[in-house]
């Protein structure tokens, strides 16, 4: 494109966005109050996995080269009090052509005052220690979550459609606490075939993640910042009304969690129970902990778990598939806070995240084939701004 192209089409851009901005009753803001106002942040990490057997997070046994994400964090300041925040991702999965574009988020936020702000729209559901900042690779030490409570466990959404209110004290105080309550909708990712095969349910195949609907959700968390610096302890919990094809349950989650963070260490810890109605009942946790042993080097520990139960089925026919046992050691190499090169490998025992392609896990089940111990090396890079 010529220059002069180029010019014309710039002057055609912005002369739609000011006709947008003053048809909707907004004062354009000049160039110069725009680069004051607004901050972009971005998130994002790609991954090599491969595994001895069964397919597990970015791994399988061929070897997985697609794994890759990012995030954009867009927030405007509009004034001492009203802030807009929104942040869009987009993901290639393992499968060919399962790449994806979602909204995580995109809010209002009104402050009455230091210790009370307001949150209107698609928010971040303040549950546990990472629901809120899931795309954020370089703020944990694993590359990847643990899968218990933050994988396609139906625990956690990328977001809250609805109303979210947030009371906080001094933040010079030594006893620090924070109380967040919520109340709309939120949609929870679920890999159910190895659920919906012990309980006799027909399956659809490629129903592999299932969005399970929640709607009428009413929630909160509670976080108490300890004299101890970096230690703080919280609650969560929410409850609502999941929808499934024809089919609606009361979906009931709690929460404990526990953090201890420094230059050095970091340690973390949480246990979510869910129960709805007579479909499944979920305890799952996980504890892992990190030691920086020098500017660069961290080294990384974490046992992660979750079972699921069936109500009215003591003995269901393939326990391995409701259950996930994964040990993990990891390494990462910081460049600087902003950049680290991440290696792990994780051993997992049960078939609730781990398993064959979906068509093969019936099959290979009535078989006795079903391989319930997964090996998995994960190598790669995650970076922010």
């Amino acid at each position: 494109m010529s220059g002069e192209l180029r010019r014309l089409a710039l002057r055609g851009l912005t002369t739609w966005l000011t006709v947008l901005l003053l048809s909707a009753g907004v004062a354009p803001l000049r160039g110069q109050d725009l680069g004051d106002r607004v901050t972009l942040h971005g998130f994002a990490g790609w991954s090599y996995g491969r595994t001895n057997v069964n397919n597990y997070l970015s791994g399988t046994p061929d070897g997985n080269y697609r794994e890759g994400n990012f995030a954009l964090n867009i927030a405007a300041s509009l004034g001492d009090r009203l802030t807009i925040v929104a942040q869009p991702s987009f993901s290639q999965g393992v499968e060919e052509g399962s790449s994806a574009v979602a909204l995580d988020y995109a809010f209002a936020q009104w402050a009455f005052s230091d210790a009370v702000q307001l949150r209107l729209g698609k928010v971040q559901q303040p549950f546990g220690l990472y629901a809120e900042i899931l795309k954020v690779g370089t703020l944990r030490p694993f590359y990847s979550l643990p899968q218990s409570v933050y994988g396609p466990s139906g625990m956690v959404a990328d977001g809250l459609t609805g109303i979210s209110l947030r009371l906080s004290t001094a933040a010079d105080k030594p006893w620090q606490l924070t109380a967040d309550v919520y109340g709309g909708g939120v949609d929870l990712t679920e890999f159910l075939v190895p659920v919906d095969i012990n309980r006799g349910d027909t399956l659809s195949p490629p129903a592999d993640r299932e969005n399970e609907v929640n709607r009428d959700v009413i929630g909160g968390r509670i976080l108490l910042h300890t004299p101890v610096s970096g230690l703080s302890f919280g609650s969560s919990a929410f409850t609502g009304v999941a929808t499934e094809g024809g089919e609606s349950n009361r979906n009931t989650l709690f929460g404990l969690q526990a953090e201890y963070l420094t230059d050095v260490w970091s340690i973390r810890g949480e246990y979510a129970h869910n129960s709805e109605g007579d479909k499944y009942i979920t305890n799952a946790g996980y504890v892992e902990a990190a030691y920086r042993f020098t500017r660069a080097w961290q080294l990384a520990l974490r046992y992660d778990q979750f079972q699921n139960t069936l109500p009215g089925i003591p003995s269901p026919e393939f326990p391995e598939m409701l259950k996930h046992r994964a040990a993990s050691v990891g390494v990462s190499y910081w460049f600087n806070p902003n950049l680290v090169l991440r290696a792990a490998y994780h051993d997992v025992h049960g078939n609730r995240f781990a398993g064959p392609d979906v068509e093969e896990y019936l099959p290979q089940a009535n078989a006795g084939t079903l391989d319930p111990h997964t090996k998995l090396i994960e190598l790669g890079v995650q970076f922010s701004f």
